[in-house]
């Protein structure tokens, strides 16, 4: 795959962690083996019970490991190069973990038999009759009660979700720097000591470069762009023009210096 696209080093480990590990590998495994297990102990045959588990179960498997694929595509769309690697490596392990659940999983079922049951359930398998078809619980109950109002149930499902959503529209995506931190650490009063000495600005700095010859206003263009606190020209080099701006963030503002001595 690496002659294909960049694989950053993180992405085996993600691809392990996600694929292999309790995000879909054990959790569509467990997903099939209890419903086969349920099969059992309601009397049908191992046959029986793996293909009722694939056609339940083993449907449900397929459709979430589609969706898993399909939200780690949307890095994609992010135009980050970088996480292509970890997106295609990480969805391949989950297509090989589905298709395990479905193909190699049913095959060891079949070698168990019985033998996937413990020792107590075959024993009270073998001297009392099948467990009902029918289920019961609060949780039977609650699905049932969906099933018979699917429309006012999903219009107060959508409801709550979009009530959910509303601090989405006020949300302000940028990265984390020490200024994030509490201010009893040290590296928030280092932050806090270096814009007070040397000005706003100087702990957010950016370089923009330019190829070939700058134009005219380029300075002057980011100097009067909102959050910029000084903008300083750099000699160009070999038709390349660099210019060195400081952000300064208004929610970042140094605490004062407590007095010494």
């Amino acid at each position: 795959m690496s002659h294909v696209t960049d694989v950053p080093e993180v992405a085996p480990l993600l691809g392990s962690l996600i694929g292999l590990g309790l995000g879909v590998g054990f959790d569509y495994a467990l997903f099939i083996v209890t419903r086969h297990r349920r099969g059992i102990l309601r009397g049908m045959r191992p046959e029986e019970a793996a293909v009722t588990a694939l056609n339940t179960s083993g449907r449900a498997v397929l459709f979430a490991g589609g969706t898993v694929c399909i939200a780690l595509a949307g890095m994609l769309v992010m135009n980050m190069r970088f996480l292509d690697g970890v997106v295609v490596a990480t969805s391949l392990t989950v297509v090989l973990s589905v298709l395990a659940a479905i193909t190699l999983l049913p095959a060891l079922l079949g070698l168990l038999g019985m033998r996937v049951l413990s020792r107590r359930q075959r024993r009270r398998l073998a001297a009392a009759e099948p467990e009902p078809a029918e289920v019961s619980g609060p949780a039977a109950r609650w699905s049932a009660y969906v099933q018979r109002r699917p429309r006012p149930i999903a219009a107060l499902a959508l409801v709550v979700m979009a009530a959910l959503a509303i601090p989405v529209l006020s949300l302000r995506l940028g990265a984390t720097d020490q200024g994030n931190h509490q201010e009893s650490t040290t590296t928030r009063q280092a932050y806090d000591l270096l814009a007070e000495g040397f000005g706003p600005g100087v702990n957010g700095p950016l370089q923009v470069v330019v190829d070939g010859d700058a134009p005219a206003g380029l300075v002057d263009g980011i100097r009067a762009t909102e959050g910029v606190a000084q903008v300083a020209a750099v000699p160009p080099s070999r038709r390349r023009t660099a210019s060195r701006s400081s952000r300064s963030y208004r929610r970042r503002r140094p605490s004062p210096r407590r007095p010494t001595g």
